[in-house]
């Protein structure tokens, strides 16, 4: 079977160099490129032809750098490769960046597919025609988006200009500031719900006002590792219709940035189906069962936005997508996540 992809063009992009462009609208969800690479970093010898020779002079360098170390920034990581290399594409590496923000952020993902040995572009937002695709270069690194400016001038050799990046220092300290007590909470979180120390609704709570920051600073790639996280605390306590809530959510952000045929997306699917299947259920029964809760209407609302373009997602996801938010339920999740600039603590039994 031949797969079909959306029709997308590199172009020249004022003040970027080269860019990727998309020639018809492209729904959220959509592969949008499926790119065998051209350069493996580390090298073999018997590997480098003519072709990826001509592949890497194509991208720009800087006169004072390396012609050839001086284009490694180019290279995106192979994240779940067999030997965790770096890869060359020709046309996925001159995706250009745009950070994660409030204002703004990317609308496409990348990530790299073992099986078929090929570099995935997905659309995680409605991209519409002759608009820019961009992905973000910073991937979960908390270092990166407490200072997203230096970390590019540092590593890819740009002063970024995005929406983000032009807010008043006050507001981007502002938005560090909520992302690092993520990152904090992140790495608590799941000694928390593996102590039985702490009551689970409110560690639930705590899950869903930090899912509310992700979503409003523009990290909805994180979203499906704590929507996971939620299922597996709802399965512990043997809360089979919350669990299932929480792993479609997780099965359907999965499948917007790495299809449906992803590892991780086939196991949210039998999971969110029969969350009994997962090796965590009904390890902390002997505790009493718990009522918990599946997501929130505001995280449902971010996650499952109202689009003038076609779906490519499940027709009938287990979390059922919402009506548009009115000014009332807008300004209620506003005020929820503002609540949590400073980490929350937790209840204990």
């Amino acid at each position: 079977m031949t797969l079909s992809f959306p029709k997308v063009c590199i172009v020249d992009i004022p003040g970027k160099g080269q860019g990727v462009r998309a020639l018809e609208d492209i729904p959220r969800g959509t592969l949008i490129i499926a790119e065998t690479l051209k350069v493996r970093y580390p090298m073999k010898r018997d590997l480098i032809t003519p072709e990826a020779i001509e592949c890497l002079l194509s991208f720009p360098c800087a006169p004072t750098d390396h012609p050839i170390i001086g284009r490694f920034k180019h290279f995106l990581p192979l994240v779940g490769s067999s030997d965790e290399g770096h890869g060359l594409f020709a046309t996925i590496c001159k995706v250009n960046h745009t950070c994660p923000s409030p204002l703004d952020g990317p609308n496409a993902a990348y990530c790299w597919d073992e099986p078929s040995g090929k570099e995935l572009l997905h659309a995680i937002h409605d991209i519409h025609r002759n608009e820019e695709i961009t992905v973000s270069y910073i991937h979960e690194n908390s270092e990166a988006s407490q200072d997203p400016l230096t970390f590019l001038r540092k590593h890819f050799g740009f002063d970024c200009s995005c929406r983000g990046c032009l807010r008043p220092a006050a507001e981007r300290q502002h938005s560090a500031k909520r992302i690092k007590a993520f990152y904090q909470f992140d790495d608590l979180v799941l000694e928390v719900i593996n102590s039985k120390q702490y009551a689970p609704l409110s560690i639930l709570k705590d899950i869903e006002k930090q899912l509310l920051i992700v979503c409003e600073e523009g990290y909805e790639s994180l979203i499906s590792r704590f929507s996971h996280n939620a299922f597996q605390l709802c399965a512990l306590y043997g809360d089979a219709a919350s669990a299932s809530e929480w792993e479609a959510l997780t099965r359907d952000m999965g499948m917007v940035y790495c299809g449906e045929k992803s590892k991780d997306v086939q196991e949210s699917f039998g999971h969110a189906k029969d969350p009994s299947t997962h090796p965590a259920w009904g390890g902390f029964t002997f505790l009493g069962k718990r009522k918990l809760h599946g997501p929130c209407k505001e995280i449902v609302a971010y996650c499952y936005p109202p689009s003038t373009l076609a779906s490519t997602l499940s027709p009938e996801p287990l979390v059922p997508a919402p009506g548009k938010l009115s000014k009332g339920q807008k300004k209620k999740a506003r005020a929820k996540a503002k609540k949590t600039e400073k980490q929350p603590g937790l209840e204990k039994d």
